[in-house]
């Protein structure tokens, strides 16, 4: 099946290969009903997708326990988002030439879940698969508002999920949410990357401009890192984009490094939109954006993700302001626009 699948079609002179992933599920005197069996053959499918090699995989004990842990899970992540055992810890985004907060980014934690530390880019896909995300993704909302009262006025980003953000009336329950929280819009920033747009490009047009009429800022999430960054600023409307962290990771390894990042921060002012570089780590490639004009910085350097409360201390002692001010002053641009020593590079 596979390899039939695979022959080629020509489709108006080209080529076109079909690629597929088979989950095969064999019945048993274990197996209680049909429904038992198609949900093994999935699993098994979407080994098969996550395999480097294998276009099919046939259901084992290995995956059956694999059910067992994602059934856990799914039970405890929901009385997680029901008794509030999630949080929200804040990382900031700072002014690259004078250091000041300018905004903080939402990134969700689950400290108390039995598996120890689960990163979002794993709790999110399972959330999206077991259908919680919609729920999960509320909960972030109302949270991330909350906090943004007590800042008062400083913005809160909040990522979107690609199945919260297609979701029938996402905008109109952006704009419930505010009313309830008693915000004004411009105290919310929603960060969408390429899965959001990957697919339905006219309901994401339509969402995106609800959402900026409301006053909501929407910002483009790990751009440069996509098949069509640049076709979603040429027919979507942003108000920032978001440069992703290997852009940073590259500056002082390969020649090109720099003038590709010039390249980006220029294009993004060209386009009337705000620059943010992510995964600042040290002083040398802090100095360098500054250097190239972006806007805002954020990584650990700036600040490393916080509580509230840390991030009050934070903007209080205002930490990141002397340091951001003190390259500035003291840094000319002769020493930083070469690549640096190998121990200066981002780990």
């Amino acid at each position: 099946m596979v390899e039939a699948l695979y022959e080629s079609y020509l489709i108006d002179g080209h080529l076109v290969h079909v690629g597929s992933s088979v989950g095969i599920a064999v019945g048993s005197a274990e197996t209680a009903c049909a429904s038992d069996l198609l949900r093994r053959a999935d699993v098994a499918m979407y080994e098969a997708k996550g395999s480097k090699t294998a276009s099919f995989k046939i259901f084992d004990d290995r995956m059956s326990e694999m059910i067992a842990v994602r059934a856990s899970m799914r039970e405890e992540l929901d009385r997680a988002i029901r008794d509030h055992e999630l949080g929200l810890a804040l990382q900031p985004l700072v002014d690259a030439r004078t250091g000041d907060l300018a905004s903080v980014e939402a990134l969700l934690r689950w400290p108390r879940c039995s598996r120890g530390d689960i990163s979002p880019a794993d709790l999110i896909p399972m959330a999206e698969e077991s259908g919680q995300i919609l729920q999960l993704g509320e909960w972030v909302l109302d949270r991330a508002l909350k906090i943004a009262r007590e800042l008062n006025d400083v913005p809160v980003a909040v990522n979107v999920s690609p199945i919260q953000f297609r979701h029938h009336g996402f905008a109109g329950l952006v704009s419930e949410k505010l009313l309830a929280a008693g915000l004004r819009p411009a105290q919310l920033r929603l960060e969408i990357t390429e899965g959001v747009l990957i697919s339905h490009m006219d309901a994401a047009k339509s969402t995106i401009r609800q959402l900026r009429q409301l006053g909501v800022q929407v910002v483009l999430d790990d751009f440069g890192t996509g098949y069509s960054s640049l076709s979603y600023l040429q027919n979507l409307d942003f108000d920032c984009v978001k440069i992703d962290k290997s852009f940073l990771k590259d500056l002082g390894r390969h020649s090109r490094a720099v003038q590709i990042m010039r390249s980006v921060i220029d294009l993004g002012h060209s386009l009337q939109l705000k620059v943010v570089a992510e995964g600042v780590e040290n002083d040398w490639q802090a100095r360098l954006l500054q250097l190239l004009n972006c806007d805002y910085l954020q990584g650990y350097y700036v600040g490393a993700p916080m509580t509230l409360d840390e991030l009050i201390e934070f903007r209080a002692n205002n930490a990141a302001a002397a340091k951001c001010r003190q390259l500035s002053d003291d840094q000319g641009p002769e020493e930083y626009m070469d690549p640096p020593p190998a121990a200066a590079v981002s780990r």
